[in-house]
């Protein structure tokens, strides 16, 4: 399952996704650049597998270390991060006119996360592959960014399975994403940051206070203050999705501003997000040791009833598992489900049922480890990797949550059986994709670039 284990390529790996290095640090990336032995191919396979090309490269450019490298490996590395430049551009250009338009309206729009990160930490828009733009704004403001969202032609896919956009804004916190017309921005309107159902609460008066005014390619917004940043990403932080992509906005953020750690730990306290913090924290700890983080987890520790689970402890085990774990197997699964609502046509509904219930009971080999967190491979795990994955759904969902969508995927197929049966014509996805006014191959496309 794993990518052959090799500490010199995981360190280069590590060293190279940092927004900047020390002496030392660079003195020792130089050595391990010229052996002569080492592996790039790994090198490549690793950053594929984290998600880190574009930085990895543009590092290797910044440090003069592209000499080290065989040419064909430039060359692929190129490729791969120029699609990537390509998506991101044209992302950030059609995003932006919709924030001027929040703009004018006087909305407040904060950037979140990788889009404001690649702006100020990174100094690079393209520097990793991004899904989306995330922005949060003002719950009251919620109707008016549907009226923006209207005003420019963005489409909804919920609203086309018969749910209102608009109704969410009583008991989520966002909307469904939003796609521009050329399928080139979407954007993830926020009103909170985490469920409103969930055990974590956080203070939004004291976070829009602490929020500071950006320019962000000539667009006014804002950002969140830096201790908020940590505490976002904290909180939302998969252990399926924790590669480099992931921590190094982490290590990223804390090294490239003065964390106040008090101001950090009220937040955790108040917001009762001790453990899922504990968490995410310990994760990039593994990747990148920080004196100040490694008292702050000794601080949780001591202070609340921090539990390290079997999973987390496997997965913070070595670094050589975590960088080898990293995996969108879960997101696969809610594709094929957001799949099987887009169509009423029965054979359409059989076969995603299928390909559904295979992904979570009957995962691939080369998965298993990944998804039961598990560096050492037994047949054992065969069964316990569809457990783990329903855990996984039961923790994000609800167990209850969790039961019924089986239940609805049951009853939704035999409802369509019975529509067949009496020659009741259902719309399928070719119709829904007609609907939206795109290609079937758009839409795998563009299922294709999300994770």
């Amino acid at each position: 399952m794993h990518l052959p284990e090799n500490d010199i390529v995981d360190e280069a790996i590590i060293l190279l996704s940092l927004v900047k290095t020390d002496a030392k640090e660079l003195k020792k990336l130089q050595e391990i650049c010229q052996q002569s032995d080492f592996n790039w191919e790994l090198f490549y396979q690793l950053a594929q597998l984290n998600e880190t090309v574009p930085l990895v490269l543009s590092n290797l450019g910044t440090y003069q270390l592209l000499k080290f490298c065989p040419p064909s490996l430039i060359e692929q590395m190129q490729s791969y991060a120029n699609d990537i430049a390509k998506i991101n551009h044209a992302r950030i250009e059609t995003g932006k006119i919709l924030i001027q338009e929040f703009a004018k309206k006087n909305i407040k729009v904060v950037l979140l996360k990788g889009i404001f990160f690649a702006q100020s930490i990174y100094k690079n828009p393209f520097y990793k592959k991004m899904n989306d733009i995330d922005i949060l704004i003002l719950k009251n403001d919620a109707k008016h960014a549907l009226e923006i969202f209207k005003q420019l032609n963005y489409f909804c896919v919920s609203a086309l399975l018969g749910h209102s956009a608009e109704d969410q804004i009583a008991y989520s916190h966002h909307f469904p994403p939003f796609f521009s017309p050329d399928l080139h921005c979407m954007i993830g309107t926020h009103w909170g940051l985490i469920s409103t159902h969930s055990f974590i609460q956080l203070n939004y008066e004291e976070i829009w206070k602490r929020a500071k005014p950006l320019n962000f390619h000539g667009v006014a917004c804002y950002h969140l203050a830096p201790e908020d940043n940590l505490l976002h990403l904290c909180i939302h932080l998969s252990l399926y999705k924790s590669g480099i992509k992931e921590i190094a906005d982490f290590y990223n953020l804390i090294k490239s501003n003065n964390i106040d750690w008090d101001l950090f730990y009220k937040n955790v306290k108040e917001s009762q997000s001790a453990q899922k913090v504990y968490e995410s924290l310990a994760i990039v700890q593994t990747f990148y040791p920080i004196g100040a983080l490694a008292n702050f987890l000794e601080k949780l520790k001591h202070e609340f009833p921090i539990t390290v689970s079997k999973e987390l402890s496997n997965k913070i085990s070595s670094c050589s598992f975590l960088l080898r774990s990293r995996t969108t197997y879960i997101t696969a699964i809610e594709k094929e489900f957001i799949q099987f609502k887009s169509t009423g046509i029965f054979a359409e509904k059989r076969a995603l049922v299928f390909r559904i219930w295979k992904l979570l009971f009957f995962p691939p080999v080369e998965q298993i480890q990944k998804l039961t967190f598990r560096p050492t491979y037994s047949s054992f795990l065969r069964l316990l990797a569809p457990l783990q994955i329903s855990r996984h759904f039961c923790a994000e969902l609800g167990t209850k949550i969790y039961f019924l969508l089986h239940v609805y995927l049951i009853y939704s197929l035999i409802k369509s059986g019975i529509c067949q049966l009496m020659g009741i014509k259902k719309k399928g996805v070719q119709d829904f994709c007609h609907d939206l006014g795109l290609s079937v191959e758009q839409i795998n496309r563009l299922k294709g670039t999300l994770e």
